[in-house]
């Protein structure tokens, strides 16, 4: 059974819902604003630390708590969006929910590994459902931390869901945000933040993007429309596991095989598009400035000459920053609001991401015409 993408939601620095966000994105907008962290420096002197909040919905809420009211915003949109059931109703009781979470690393948050499934619950999934009052699903709450590849691993966990029909649908909810105290000093440590004295950075930024995953033939028997056809999903992990102490020379080492890995998936995606051996389309990429990950998709176009054809690559983080683990979804949202709008390159498209453990991900989609 094909599943597909009947439903999105999306908020962002440049937009409260999927729409305005997607036009945004697509105008070039860019919403950067000075924000308290580390002291970066420009011409030798102090200079603003600049990010991408999604002000003023976040401020004052750090970590679980950002990501609670960036959540919250995208649930609501996906059900405006889709026009679905209110979030009381019992077709949500249908629901299985899916979070795609950064990678909680000791040095980032601290939580004790033992401990993380019950506090996120508590944290997350409990909380969301009193805000925004969603019916317990039927399936227990998931927690899929893998930073920018949580959409991809999340979305294969909720085919496989769909699969073994433990739910009618999934409501996949992929959210982070870089702008708290701790996450801004950890990418201090490891020089990853940019500015004029480290180019080469990242700036930080957050966003939250749902997706209701369903099987196709269940979307025809409610009427509902589709955003996005779900042709398939890759996943590669790399071989050794990164170096928490040594994290920038683990990413630099790392580089030929996470291109290789980006290299694989992609041609692994492109089989199961079923549309020939080549590519043309919208490629997007979570490249976000710093050069390991530049340097990963760069040597993975080299490999991938053969198969892309007519591309053009969309870099969502030029507008927004580094997402982090909601960049995934982030990428699907701008591919399906493309088809809508009439701006896409094909009918066909690919959301390629890499995380900062060096997982690699695919998404293959395509248009919601027949």
């Amino acid at each position: 059974m094909r599943q597909v993408i009947s439903s999105l939601g999306l908020v962002t620095a440049v937009g409260y819902d999927v729409i305005s966000s997607a036009a945004a994105l697509r105008a070039g907008i860019v919403r950067v604003r000075p924000i308290a962290g580390p002291t970066v420096y420009g011409d030798e002197e102090e200079a603003p630390l600049m990010g991408s909040p999604a002000w003023p919905l976040t401020e004052g809420f750090i970590q679980t708590a950002a990501w609670l009211r960036l959540a919250q915003v995208a649930v609501e949109g996906v059900i405006r969006f889709g026009q679905l059931p209110p979030a009381e109703d019992a077709f949500w009781g249908e629901t299985g929910l899916v979070w795609a979470l950064p990678e909680l690393g000791e040095r980032r948050f601290g939580w004790p590994e033992p401990e993380t499934a019950t506090a996120l619950q508590r944290s997350c999934g409990d909380l969301l459902r009193k805000l925004t009052g969603l019916a317990r699903g039927a399936v227990a709450d998931e927690f899929i931390l893998g930073g920018h590849a949580a959409t991809a691993l999340g979305l294969q966990r909720a085919s496989r869901l769909l699969s073994e029909r433990r739910c009618a649908r999934v409501l996949l909810i992929a959210v982070d945000s870089w702008l708290d105290a701790i996450s801004l000093q950890w990418l201090s440590d490891d020089r990853r933040l940019h500015s004029e004295e480290l180019p080469t950075g990242l700036r930080p930024g957050e966003a939250a993007a749902c997706l209701l995953v369903e099987d196709e033939s269940a979307v025809q028997r409610r009427n509902a429309t589709v955003a996005a056809r779900l042709a398939g999903v890759e996943v590669a992990r790399p071989s050794t596991a990164i170096d928490p102490d040594d994290a920038v020379r683990w990413r630099t080492g790392a580089v030929p095989e996470m291109a290789g890995h980006l290299d694989a998936t992609v041609r692994a995606a492109l089989g199961r598009m079923k549309t020939g051996a080549t590519f043309s389309g919208d490629l997007v990429v979570d490249l976000n400035g710093e050069s390991w990950r530049a340097n990963a998709w760069g040597h993975a176009r080299v490999r991938l000459t053969p198969v892309l054809e007519s591309i053009r690559e969309v870099v969502p983080a030029t507008s927004l920053g580094d997402v982090g683990a909601a960049s995934g979804a982030l990428g699907v949202c701008i591919a399906a609001r493309s088809w809508a709008r009439g701006y896409a390159l094909t009918n066909r498209a690919l959301v390629c991401s890499t995380s900062d453990s060096g997982v690699v991900g695919t998404i293959a989609l395509g248009a919601p015409g027949p």
